[in-house]
């Protein structure tokens, strides 16, 4: 026993030089015990107990397994009490929907809390301060973090263990840099964690049936495509990457022994169907497979303490079944401890460091004390609260950039940019990231309604995505620098129905619609280019219009494409299919008289007579004209749109500049260019408040009676005069009075011309009543109907507006008479300022 205790005191005796300066310490020292709770500064009788308990557990466990590294079971919070690690966790649930499933969770505290590596990579730490404490400093270790993580996943209802075990170098630093970021989703590593869960009774989709030879063609062309290019896809990239870090991983002189605490996952609670390791410094998710973890010392949760005693044994290949006793030593058991001599005999079983634990405490006792239980202490934490301001910042100091292989993501809090901007990420084509790729941003709060930019510089090209609510309808906007712009719309929002318009600019212009609007599904023009281009804008050369087809109309009368060649001077119209035909209808019209064409599909259809083509030509000279017209008007549209476009992100910048110029006091509380929720009442009533004035104590307060006032006076400045004070008391009913009068005329001027109208009508169908048809006698019925009921909403309106006139003219005359700066008004020498009496005693 005692050779154990000396290779015991060998292996805690390890030697390291620490390489991150101890900030936990330093804000440990600077923590005000007095004004920390008693729980936190001081240890119950059932606090002592367990303490006292885990003592005895920790030393049979040293004389048991002398070459186990030292366990966390009993460090010291922020107030330097020692505390059981179990009763550190506080079961919390935030009212926050965004930290109620466990991958946002893990995002969250990755983002909300500063990561710092442990002093001592291979030791652990000395101090566990409370998860309240990590919220408020917003900073901590691995360590911190787990316990912040388990104790909000354990509140909204995981099966959540803290785990203290080994990791990799570039896990203990938190350190992504060769971790290849990808911009799309990684399917292999992260979300293959994550099965979704699937209906056990739900009816299995109609099989597809595919042709063999299109898809052995499309395989034969897309072979023939990666011979070409021959990328690397992201499989590839994650093995390169996966054998660059192997390499640094063996240059390691402490791999394999640098601490690290992370958060487990058991099935079943919450409808998980597979185990999971949450990284709480980045937020990642891991299978078991993948998990970038070496070996797992112990786990705990708000109710016990476990100790993994399959020596060896990699985290992918360990029994994670907590009831195995032969896997796991428990601290506490459930069982009255008492006559645990009796089974000395089985070595091998069931809780061996417990009950010799258990055994030691209760001789210690004496004999007046033969049954010792032992029950877990509640918490001596308190319960976790997150302000909602911090929640919203999400990041310390409301931002954060992590650092990947060949990119960079970066966070904003809401409402601290001008811009709106939220999100970053940016791809770059080397290495050492000095090569920008691609820029991802993610905007939200907008007023202009720009949700999403994507800038890909191989081409210059920018993509941004707006949400519903913009002017137009826009949808996205697509610009290639000089050669391509797309504008997408949402179709509902607009009343031509259109959905995209697609330029090359220079040469052709498309446009796509829903076909709501006169049947037209397409549009399209053609300009003229090279040498035939004239100077100036560009000219149309040919322009074509495609139509949904009309099952009321003959298929020989239906319009499906009308083609305007311009440059050739010919017409072209061509109609759609007829039933069981392979062939449509189509007639060419040339505009210098030659060359007509007709073809009619129907043999027994009677063709067109000269004068009915001719009325079709000149109706199609018509829709020409008209075409032209809209193209253009579309063309000034979508200039207006850029341009829009351009005076918005210039006023921005204008903005950003501005308020770079501004100290934090005196920046605003939300940007000129960004909305605020009406369900986010806190920073609604910050964002209507006004900025204050540097002259604002010299100046008197606004009020009703400051206008009508010769001089403003404060409410505990001396009274007026009597002549001063009658003179703002007539002023003041005078304006009240006459603000009413004009809205009841407003309203009597509306009803009046209601009722003309109406009288008008009827004296017109009063008159033609005997000749007009049942369609116009029920359109004057349905306007008479319309008519009538507004005229009744004026009469109401008129009716409650007199009412509340004459209950507003007696409470601001009240108010009046009550005013302290109108008392001499009051003065009974003056007499009264009735109707009848006003001006007695007035000279």
């Amino acid at each position: 026993m005692v050779e154990g205790m000396t290779k015991r005191r060998s292996v805690s005796r390890y030697e390291e030089v620490a390489d991150t300066p101890n900030l936990k310490l330093l804000r440990i020292s600077r923590v005000d015990f007095v004004a920390q709770p008693e729980t936190y500064r001081t240890n119950s009788k059932k606090e002592q107990t367990m303490l006292e308990y885990v003592r005895h557990f920790e030393r049979q466990f040293e004389n048991l397994h002398p070459r186990r590294r030292p366990l966390l079971l009993a460090p010291r919070n922020e107030c330097g009490m020692r505390k059981f690690i179990c009763t550190s966790l506080r079961p919390t649930q935030l009212p926050f929907q965004d930290v109620y499933d466990y991958d946002k969770c893990a995002r969250f505290v990755a983002d909300f809390v500063t990561y710092e590596p442990l002093e001592l990579a291979t030791t652990i730490p000395q101090h566990m301060p409370s998860p309240s404490a990590v919220i408020s400093w917003q900073a901590g270790d691995c360590f911190d973090m787990a316990q912040l993580l388990a104790s909000l996943l354990l509140g909204v209802g995981y099966d959540a263990y803290v785990v203290s075990g080994y990791a990799r170098s570039a896990i203990t630093h938190c350190d992504q840099s060769g971790t290849l970021y990808n911009i799309d989703g990684d399917p292999v590593e992260k979300a293959a964690a994550v099965e979704q869960v699937r209906q056990k009774y739900a009816v299995p989709p109609r099989k597809q049936l595919e042709s063999n030879f299109l898809k052995n063609k499309v395989e034969r062309e897309n072979s023939a495509k990666e011979k070409k290019a021959a990328p690397l896809d992201w499989k590839q990239l994650r093995a390169l990457e996966q054998m660059a870090g192997n390499e640094a991983e063996e240059l390691d002189e402490l791999k394999g022994k640098r601490v690290h605490s992370w958060v487990m996952l058991l099935a079943g609670k919450r409808l998980l169907e597979q185990m999971l390791f949450l990284e709480p410094s980045t937020g990642d998710v891991y299978s078991v497979e993948n998990a970038p973890y070496y070996a797992i010392e112990s786990v705990w949760n708000a109710s016990n303490y476990w100790v993994n005693l399959q020596d060896g044994v990699p985290c992918s290949k360990l029994s994670y079944d907590l009831n195995s006793h032969s896997d796991w030593e428990v601290v506490l058991f459930d069982a009255t401890m008492t006559g645990m001599g009796d089974d000395d005999a089985d070595e091998t079983g069931a809780d061996r460091v417990s009950k010799l634990a258990a055994e030691t405490m209760a001789a210690e006792q004496g004999p007046d004390d033969e049954k010792l239980q032992i029950d877990m202490p509640p918490s001596w934490v308190t319960r976790l609260h997150v302000p909602r301001e911090l929640f919203q910042a999400r990041c310390p100091e409301g931002k954060k950039e992590v650092v990947y292989r060949k990119g960079t993501y970066e966070t904003f809090a809401p409402y601290s940019r001008e811009d709106g901007l939220v999100e970053q990420v940016t791809i770059f084509n080397d290495v050492e990231r000095t090569d920008a790729a691609e820029v991802r941003q993610i905007f939200a709060n907008r007023k202009d309604r720009l949700a999403k930019r994507v800038i890909t510089r191989a081409n210059n090209c920018t993509h941004e995505f707006f949400d519903p609510g913009r002017a137009q309808g826009l949808k996205e906007l697509v610009y290639i620098q000089g050669t391509r712009r797309e504008f997408h719309f949402y179709a509902s929002a607009r009343l031509d129905g259109l959905i995209c318009r697609i330029e090359e600019i220079g040469k052709k212009t498309t446009q796509i619609f829903d076909g709501s609007k006169d049947s037209l599904t397409w549009r399209s023009v053609s300009y003229h280019v090279g040498k035939d281009a004239p100077s100036g804008e560009p000219q149309p050369r040919k322009m074509a219009e495609k139509f949904k087809r009309t099952p009321s109309l003959d298929a020989e009368e239906d319009v499906a494409k009308r083609t305007f060649d311009l440059a050739g001077g010919t017409i072209k119209v061509r109609y759609h299919y007829g039933h069981d035909r392979v062939t449509a209808s189509f007639r060419t019209y040339a505009k210098d008289g030659s060359g007509h064409n007709f073809v009619q599909v129907d043999p027994f259809a009677r063709p067109l007579t000269d004068a009915q083509l001719l009325e079709e030509y000149t109706k199609l000279q018509t829709y020409e004209r008209e075409c032209i017209n809209e193209i253009r008007d579309s063309d000034r549209k979508a200039k207006d749109i850029l341009k829009k476009r351009e005076e918005e992100e210039a006023d921005i910048a204008e903005a950003e500049g501005a308020a770079a110029q501004y100290s934090p006091g005196n920046k605003p509380v939300v940007p000129a260019h960004l909305t605020v929720s009406v369900y986010d009442t806190a920073r609604s009533k910050l964002a209507t408040q006004e900025e204050p004035d540097d002259n604002a104590a010299s100046q008197v307060p606004h009020d009703y009676l400051t206008p009508f006032l010769v001089t403003p006076i404060g409410p505990n400045d001396p009274p007026l005069k009597f002549d001063e004070a009658y003179q703002a008391y007539e002023a003041c009913r005078k304006s009240l009075k006459d603000r009413l009068v004009e809205r009841a005329n407003i309203v009597q001027s509306r009803l009046d011309e209601e009722n003309a109208a109406l009288s008008k009508r009827q004296a017109a169908f009063a008159r033609s009543r005997d000749h007009m048809d049942p369609a116009d006698e029920a359109e004057y019925e349905k306007y008479a109907q319309e008519a009538l009921f507004r005229i009744q909403i004026l009469e109401q309106r008129l009716d409650r507006h007199t009412e509340i006139s004459l209950a507003k003219f007696a409470e601001m005359d009240a108010r009046l008479r009550n005013d302290p700066r109108l008392r001499a008004l009051n003065s009974p020498t003056r007499g009264d300022l009735g109707d009848g009496g006003r001006h007695h005693g007035h000279k």
